[in-house]
């Protein structure tokens, strides 16, 4: 039985703080052309695919401008051509490169986007 494709989840993540593990939740949206005005202030990273409609109609004047208030991912196989990077090597984002047949290494690439969230987060850069 299909239903309708959920708006969103949450995912719930525990970072350490300096002395503590702090539970955070983080909204997961795959249609940024939902959110209001008020809602990008909360946005701290983003999946991207490489092409530039992606970033349409976003509150953003520019590349430069989202990437130094969101993180951005790209996530690739690595035997993928170079081609499938080229732009977004010209972005300030993280290339993660996960492969097609050494899938026991997919956590190694999900750990490192946790840290690297975690670590942008903690440097306030979003803010």
């Amino acid at each position: 039985m299909e239903g309708a494709k959920p708006e969103g989840f949450t995912v719930q993540k525990k970072f350490s703080t300096d002395r503590n593990r702090v539970m955070t939740a983080y909204d997961v949206r795959d249609k940024p052309s939902a959110l209001k005005a008020e809602d990008w202030d909360r946005v701290v990273a983003v999946f991207i695919l490489g092409k530039e409609w992606q970033f349409k109609d976003w509150p953003f004047k520019d590349h430069v401008e989202i990437f130094n208030k969101i993180i951005g991912f790209f996530m690739r196989f690595e035997d993928d051509s170079i081609e499938s990077a080229k732009t977004v090597k010209q972005w300030y984002v993280k290339i993660i490169s996960i492969s097609k047949n050494k899938r026991h290494q997919d956590r190694a690439a999900a750990l490192e986007v946790w840290d690297r969230l975690e670590e942008f987060v903690r440097s306030g850069s979003h803010s």
